[in-house]
């Protein structure tokens, strides 16, 4: 993954994509796409690339940040 990633980040997204399904690896999004798997959205023909799976991980970050603040 990038280096400017954390280990928490890393961490997370791992899970998340075990989450989605059981025969996802905790290998890098890159790898799999160049292999040629489909993993998400694979009925639709929309852009798969785009997993968003970061997002709630960015969404909890932000509450701890408030909550720190008040």
């Amino acid at each position: 993954m990038a280096k400017r990633k954390d280990q928490e980040l890393k961490d997370f997204l791992i899970s998340a994509r075990k989450r989605k399904s059981p025969k996802l690896t905790d290998a890098p999004i890159w790898a799999i796409q160049r292999a040629g798997k489909r993993m998400f959205n694979q009925t639709r023909q929309r852009n798969w690339r785009e997993t968003h799976l970061a997002r709630p991980y960015h969404n909890q970050q932000k509450k701890k940040k408030k909550c720190k603040k008040k």
